[in-house]
């Protein structure tokens, strides 16, 4: 009854816990610490959660599916894609406005012939930015609709599951620097655990973007 109690928890928190957290949670049914020191160590056992180690600490999931994962090669190349795009169709845009501006500036100060030739030349400038605009947001269309459609929602899917695993990893992390002297950052390293800072990529800002395009389409 314990084990079916405990496998039942994990499943339905799918969050990383130690034992004294899974009895705080289940003592309301009448479950003993030791009961459930016996079931975790069963169900791992039988590989039905997971059970890591770190030092004297042993934290139990449930156990995390990656099957429908996009390989990080191509979740990488799709997000330099985006952001090179994107930073374009910005600094177009810019150039534009800057145009426009000079144009504003000028009309106050310049003659009637003077202004009439500064502004045939800052419309043909505006002109041209315009048109390299368009190319620019028609160049992104190197994919069809339905692809496009596709890479955007499995990048989605990535990043949901890239912030339920980072959640996951916050809470793993937080036990275990409460029980160990080690210098943190050292232990990273030698864990081979790499930060999104030391990547230099930002969660929310990419679940911005997406949020973004869902609600342009």
């Amino acid at each position: 009854m314990a084990d079916d109690q405990v496998l039942a928890f994990v499943k339905q928190q799918n969050r990383p816990y130690n034992v004294q957290i899974i009895t705080d949670n289940l003592a309301q049914f009448g479950v003993k610490k030791g009961q459930v020191q016996r079931a975790v160590d069963a169900l791992a056992e039988a590989q039905k959660i997971i059970c890591k180690e770190f030092g004297k600490v042993k934290i139990y999931m449930p156990p995390q599916d990656s099957a429908d994962e996009v390989p990080k090669e191509e979740l990488e190349r799709r997000q330099q894609q985006v952001k090179a795009l994107s930073q374009e169709c910005l600094t177009t845009g810019d150039s534009i406005k800057q145009a426009q501006k000079e144009l504003q500036a000028l009309s106050s100060s310049l003659t009637a012939e003077q202004i009439e030739q500064q502004t045939a030349a800052l419309q043909a400038q505006i002109a041209e930015q315009d048109a390299k605009l368009s190319s620019l947001k028609g160049s992104t269309r190197l994919v069809s609709v339905a692809d496009r459609a596709a890479a955007e929602k499995a990048l989605s899917a990535n990043l949901l599951q890239w912030g339920k695993r980072k959640s996951i990893f916050k809470e793993i992390w937080d036990n275990i620097r409460e029980n160990i002297d080690q210098n943190h950052k050292q232990l990273l390293e030698d864990m081979g655990v790499e930060t999104d800072e030391q990547m230099n990529v930002d969660l929310p800002t990419l679940q911005r973007f997406i949020s973004k395009r869902a609600r342009k389409a």
